[in-house]
């Protein structure tokens, strides 16, 4: 499968919150989940580097422990992780634009979780005069208040993420 590329949201002045949206949602699609959660906003936020770098992971190592959380939540369950089922079709996940068109959010439209719809909206909370979302950094600084149980924060403790010092790092960066 070809990976999307690693290439920044872009910069606070020029960023558009769907493009988080879509790039979660396709992280979603490729995990096999009908809505997108906190969890996909995470890998969707470590394509750009200055968020990985803060969280101390890659997005490669954060797919690898969302697998082990859902093989974890089966087996709790009684049910074997390892079971037969034909692999999904994996299609290339292509980048979403910098600024997506309304067919573009909606094309192929998956709804968010509550938890994901209320981050997404905190870090709308400092919204700029001129009505632009401060940026990707808002987003990540969101979920990282987010507490145990939630998916994300699970997947943060996975990672071995502080949340203290990863916040401290996108301050300072």
């Amino acid at each position: 499968m070809l990976e999307r590329s690693q290439t920044d949201h872009g910069a606070a002045g020029d960023y558009q919150l769907w493009v988080i949206y879509i790039d979660a949602r396709e992280e979603a699609r490729r995990h096999g989940g009908r809505r997108v959660g906190t969890e996909h906003l995470v890998l969707a936020l470590l394509g750009e580097s200055a968020l990985a770098n803060a969280l101390g992971s890659d997005l490669d190592e954060a797919r690898t422990a969302l697998e082990v959380i859902d093989d974890d939540a089966l087996a709790a369950a009684g049910l074997d992780a390892r079971f037969d089922v034909a692999p999904l079709l994996e299609r290339e996940l292509a980048r979403a634009p910098r600024r997506p068109t309304l067919k573009a959010v909606l094309q192929g439209r998956l709804p968010l979780t509550p938890a994901a719809k209320s981050a997404l909206r905190g870090s709308s909370g400092e919204m700029r005069r001129d009505g632009r979302h401060p940026g990707p950094r808002c987003v990540l600084g969101e979920l990282l208040r987010l507490q145990w149980p939630g998916p994300a924060a699970e997947l943060f403790s996975r990672l071995g993420v502080d949340a203290d010092v990863a916040a401290e790092r996108l301050t300072d960066a």
